[in-house]
């Protein structure tokens, strides 16, 4: 079951109101998604973990750094690698039952997948490689991002 934002809302996740950030954490370990300085979007276990906003966008949402303000940026074919850039990919979210989600394009069929600690995109394969919990974080101040109401 994927969720559409196109009804306006964000309570579905987690059952929040409105937008914040939140710590992305990939579901092997305590990985969480960072932005490296040369824009490569990598799981780490620094104890500095970093804000995402995740925005409304048409029917998905974007999904932006809260310290630089870029995007996740991701090609759009299978083993394409995401990147963090100034315009976004916009994605969907699917839940799996155990507090964990999917992250896909929107009307497409490639998932976010984790390989060597590095953010690509692969079709659906239903490994844990696929799926990741977000947390909500205190926050850093957003740059560059316009938060829902």
């Amino acid at each position: 079951m994927k969720f559409s934002l196109a009804a306006g809302s964000l309570a579905w996740l987690f059952g929040l109101v409105s937008a914040s950030q939140y710590a992305i954490f990939h579901q092997d370990g305590d990985a969480t998604l960072a932005s490296q300085p040369n824009h490569t979007l990598i799981f780490t276990h620094s104890v500095e973990r970093q804000s995402w906003i995740l925005e409304q966008f048409e029917e998905g949402i974007n999904i932006g750094n809260a310290g630089n303000g870029l995007y996740v940026k991701c090609g759009l074919q299978s083993g394409a690698s995401c990147e963090a850039a100034d315009t976004p990919t916009t994605f969907d979210l699917s839940p799996q039952g155990d507090n964990s989600y999917t992250v896909n394009v929107l009307h497409g069929d490639l998932l976010w997948t984790v390989k060597n600690d590095v953010l690509y995109l692969e079709l659906a394969d239903g490994s844990d490689s696929q799926r990741f919990i977000l947390s909500k974080t205190s926050g850093i101040e957003p740059v560059g991002h316009q938060e829902l109401a």
